[in-house]
């Protein structure tokens, strides 16, 4: 016999001749079926408000249902299966869902690449499909009554489980499918947790729970670190140098990234483990959540703690954003002169800076990496500064960095003019650069006559020498006390003949070249800014002969 509630539901699902609690069931099952079928009599969202109001979860089979709608894109589908997982069969449900975990898994692996099938619009992803399981043991574990199992052997499997789908799922995920997993997981925690520490169990069962969800929080922060996208180091880098930024290259979305990690920060608390913990810990997880969290707390003498996992996190390409976050603020210019980093932090960033900043696809990220370069090197001993630069600005294998070092050394005389005595306001700086700076590469470059101005503008070196001559001309003007000895008649005359004389020679020869004077618009530019930073060297020249 059916009760009256579950008279008044097959009513309102339109389902006959029901005579028990058994057909009512299979009748419900069936109803559902013809959603998968693609002709659904009723909506499934009309199905769960109609199993909610009349208080039927029970009714619904788990090991049938779960794998019938789990696929289903309809919101209504996953209405059901959190109703089953909330009033159903506990444990049942925990069995369908690990089940359809496995399912997923094996689906993975045998997954062919090359099948010419278009995937079915009506069914949700693998980390769509993964997303809904997560939020079912989310709801239905904690109401599972322990008998002969403790806490963590009844989760064990299940996490050790759900970590390798994870996994499985990082190169699958959009940026919203991503964040949406990385949230999951965190409800998850915080509920397990919860779960474990009301369940009467002993401090080392407590223990050995957190250590499982710590686990499975670590392993999905880090495979979709990629999906966070809270632009982090860009909104650092605009906050700390505001006058870089004239307008903000910071996406609109970046607020989702930063709600779902902030949903991961409250679960590693729920766990015990702070924000600060990387300090002691540094591993990649820790380092993100405390690069959301507490960047500005990050002192240079916390680098030397820091440095190794960001290295490897920029080795790695993983949790770059975090990683350049956190050199940000280690070296930002709070004040100048700045107490000097240790050689143990040095040279393990110099391996992966310059070459970062230099090669990445990305221009924000290399530009990024630029402004922790020039912050890093100014937060080294003056000796390895110039000896950094000098390297950088020779380097062949990045002709971007070669022509960009010259901007970073502009920075390191003015600073040592500012405040002297310095080793970059002295005549060693002229004795180190000025055979790097101040003639062409090759030195012969400008005298050869076949040298088209389209070939050397085509080249870094013209962007070189752009930078090389402003950099000479603010030297001109700034050492007024001719520190670095670069005002002495020797200097000026060596400067002269190196660089001046065959860049003016090699300039009136293309100006008069028609191609070059009234061609492409790119070589106009290129050819009226190196004449123009020649005219502004020339005319402060001319100034000093006549003191």
């Amino acid at each position: 016999m059916l009760s009256i509630a579950q008279s008044q539901l097959a009513e309102a699902l339109e389902l006959s001749h029901i005579s028990n609690e058994e057909e009512l069931g299979h009748s419900i099952l069936a109803l559902l079926t013809t959603t998968r079928e693609g002709s659904p009599r009723i909506p499934l969202s009309r199905i769960a408000h109609e199993i909610a109001q009349h208080d039927a979860a029970s009714l619904i089979d788990p090991l049938d249902t779960l794998p019938l709608l789990s696929p289903c894109r309809d919101p209504g589908a996953r209405e059901i299966l959190l109703l089953m997982a909330e009033c159903g069969s506990a444990k049942e449900t925990m069995i369908s869902v690990q089940e359809a975990i496995e399912r997923l898994a094996v689906a993975h692996r045998t997954f062919d690449e090359d099948d010419d099938d278009k995937p079915d619009a009506t069914q949700l992803s693998f980390p769509g499909q993964l997303d809904i399981l997560i939020d079912l043991y989310t709801t239905c574990i904690p109401r599972i009554k322990l008998r002969r199992k403790t806490s963590s052997e009844t989760i064990e499997p299940l996490l050790i489980d759900l970590e390798e789908v994870i996994r499985l799922s990082g190169s699958l995920a959009s940026s919203e499918e991503g964040r949406s997993l990385i949230s999951s997981v965190s409800r998850l925690v915080i509920r397990f947790g919860s779960w474990a520490r009301s369940s009467d169990n002993q401090r080392d069962e407590i223990q050995k729970c957190d250590k499982l969800l710590e686990s499975l929080l670590d392993c999905t922060l880090i495979t979709h670190e990629h999906s966070i996208k809270a632009s982090l180091a860009q909104r650092t880098l605009e906050s700390l140098y505001p006058r870089l930024a004239s307008r903000s290259s910071v996406p609109p979305d970046w607020e989702a990234g930063k709600e779902a990690v902030s949903g991961a920060i409250n679960a590693y608390s729920s766990l015990g483990i702070t924000t600060d913990s990387v300090i002691t810990r540094p591993l990649p997880s820790r380092m993100m959540i405390y690069a959301h969290a507490a960047p500005n707390m990050t002192a240079p003498a916390h680098l030397a703690k820091l440095v190794h996992v960001i290295v490897s996190s920029i080795q790695a390409n993983c949790a770059l954003d975090e990683a350049l976050t956190i050199l940000l603020y280690g070296l930002a210019p709070l004040k100048v002169p700045r107490s000097h980093l240790s050689e143990e932090v040095i040279y393990p960033l110099f391996a992966v800076i310059p070459p970062l900043s230099s090669s990445h696809p990305d221009p924000l990220i290399r530009h990024q990496a630029f402004r922790i370069l020039s912050a890093l090197l100014a937060s080294c001993p003056p000796v390895v500064r110039l000896q950094r630069l000098r390297e950088l600005t020779v380097d062949e294998n990045f002709p971007q960095m070669r022509v960009a070092a010259v901007g970073l050394v502009r920075e390191a005389v003015l600073e040592g003019l500012s405040n002297p005595p310095h080793l970059f306001a002295s005549p060693r700086f002229f004795d180190i650069f000025g055979p790097i700076l101040f003639r062409p590469n090759p030195p012969d470059l400008l005298s050869d006559q076949r040298l088209s101005f389209e070939s050397f503008q085509e080249s870094s070196e013209s962007a070189r020498l752009v930078e090389c001559l402003g950099t000479y001309y603010i030297i001109l003007l700034r050492d007024t006390g001719n520190l670095t000895h670069m005002r002495h008649k020797d200097a000026l005359n060596s400067v002269d003949l190196s660089l001046l004389t065959p860049l003016r020679v090699a300039l009136d020869r293309w100006a008069s070249n028609s191609e070059a004077a009234e061609g492409h618009g790119h070589h106009a530019f290129t050819l009226g800014s190196l004449q123009m930073s020649l005219e502004r060297v020339d005319e402060a020249i001319s100034q000093l002969r006549t003191i």
